[in-house]
């Protein structure tokens, strides 16, 4: 009784979080599309209300491929592509992404990829290993925000693993919030309260399509401030 209590409980929180987040963006081009059919917007406003529709649009088309990228993981109908290209074939064009991301939300980024291992093959699924990158940059907009705001990305190599360290200098996660950090539809109580957008699901599918590459992504705990998560893909 108590699982299935706990099921439907999952299951509640899952329709309320994906409602609330579909209906904002729905809400923003309803308005929006209105406001322009009807010629209420000035000439010179117009572009910026194209590029807050091209953002919702962005919001919607991020919520709905992890929904269904977690039901399929759930489900264990993913079939793994793997790509056979060296460290610098593949997070070279991952870090162009990342950055062009941060760039709009005014946050700084650097990447540095270690010498030796720029030409060192990798036989994994390059779309899941963007993906799982993906998330980590979202989380790190929602939360890294602010005058000085930065995220930096490493890349290494340990004698079984690649190893991708990813570290903002945001408020970082408290002790009594890191144990939810990667369970799905759950979010803090600071993420409720300040109304940041999101399902509560991005970390819990990061982490579960990194085990499902046979690597894994971790919460480091560290004392400089911020949030780092250190992802492992193997090598082969």
């Amino acid at each position: 009784m108590l699982g299935t209590f706990r099921l439907e409980q999952r299951r509640g929180d899952f329709v309320s979080a994906v409602t609330h987040e579909l209906r904002t963006p729905l809400t923003s081009f309803s308005l929006y599309t209105e406001m322009l059919e009807d010629g209420m917007v000035p000439e010179q406003k117009k572009p910026e209300y194209y590029a807050n529709m091209q953002r919702e649009c962005r919001r919607l088309e991020h919520l709905i491929e992890n929904v269904l990228s977690y039901s399929r993981l759930q489900r264990n109908a993913i079939r793994r592509a793997r790509d056979t290209l060296t460290c610098q074939e593949l997070f070279e064009p991952i870090a162009e992404k990342i950055e062009r991301r941060l760039r709009e939300a005014d946050i700084s980024f650097s990447f540095a990829l270690a010498q030796p291992i720029r030409i060192l093959p990798i036989h994994t699924d390059a779309v899941s290993v963007e993906q799982i990158m993906d998330n980590l940059t979202s989380n790190a907009i929602k939360y890294a925000k602010g005058e000085n705001a930065k995220v930096q990305l490493t890349v290494q190599a340990d004698r079984h693993n690649i190893v991708i360290r990813f570290r903002d200098n945001g408020p970082g996660i408290s002790p009594k919030n890191r144990k939810l950090v990667f369970k799905p539809f759950r979010r803090t109580k600071d993420a409720t309260n300040s109304r940041k957008p999101g399902v509560g699901l991005g970390l819990a599918l990061a982490r579960d399509t990194a085990r499902s590459l046979g690597g894994d992504l971790k919460l480091e705990f560290g004392t400089l401030g911020g949030a780092s998560f250190l992802l492992t893909i193997p090598k082969s």
